[in-house]
């Protein structure tokens, strides 16, 4: 026996303890950058991943093994019931869930449903979370290439405009339609909406577009029947 070999009673050294950022680093080092993901693109893109690794179909079995300790590490536990009881409250419920309701007597909903951007309340609560508890209440906007959809009121900040757009194209995807275009709000901003993303592109920074009175967007017949050309002309402009 060699001496740079293992007496074969002597153990392996146990795996190191499992951090957010060493699993990260793992996924990482494998080409996926897990900082910031939803969780069902999280689970999307590990699904690739694990796919191309795995042993079956040519892949290396220890890097098959990082890759889903690192995963089960990042993914979030299912939810025992519908509510959120972590977040401070405020009148009784998540701080998260007064977005849009201020001023009004009814009472928001706090049930999450989904763990993913399909789930308003859970985008909601996702987008609050990432703006570092923001109290400023952006009104989000999904354009499907002829009217909005419903918009969604969330606490955010320019600075997530990013996460924004990301969170509503898979919150107004209808099938295999993900809409064209995002625009968000500033709060109390009734004259003008922010394209933070369009035709598959994100648009930093954002533009300004002037509705046409102070009625509410989705009411500004105008605006809805320029939009689409404004944006041909904008991804014209931008060589897209």
């Amino acid at each position: 026996m060699s001496h740079g070999s293992k007496h074969p009673h002597e153990r392996s050294a146990p795996p190191a303890a499992m951090s957010r950022d060493a699993a990260e680093d793992v996924l990482r080092r494998h080409g996926l950058d897990a900082a910031g993901l939803a969780p069902d693109e999280l689970k999307r893109r590990w699904q690739d991943l694990a796919r191309r690794h795995h042993p079956d179909l040519g892949g290396d079995q220890r890097a098959m093994q990082e890759i889903n300790a690192a995963y089960s590490f990042l993914k979030p536990l299912a939810p025992k019931t519908g509510r959120d009881i972590a977040s401070p409250r405020v009148r009784g419920l998540p701080a998260w869930a007064w977005a849009g309701h201020e001023g009004e007597s009814r009472v928001p909903d706090e049930v999450i449903s989904r763990e993913d951007y399909s789930d308003r309340n859970f985008l909601k609560k996702r987008l609050w979370e990432l703006s570092g508890q923001s109290t400023e209440a952006w009104t989000l906007w999904a354009f499907d290439g002829q009217e909005m959809l419903p918009p969604v009121a969330a606490y955010g900040s320019e600075a997530i405009f990013p996460e924004m757009a990301q969170a509503m194209l898979r919150h107004g995807r209808r099938g295999f339609r993900t809409p064209r275009a995002v625009l968000v709000q500033a709060p109390n901003q009734r004259y003008e909406a922010l394209l933070i993303h369009a035709d598959k592109q994100p648009y930093v920074p954002p533009v300004v577009l002037a509705l046409s009175g102070a009625g509410g967007l989705a009411r500004d017949r105008a605006f809805l029947l320029e939009l689409p050309g404004r944006l041909d002309s904008l991804a014209a402009s931008r060589g897209f």
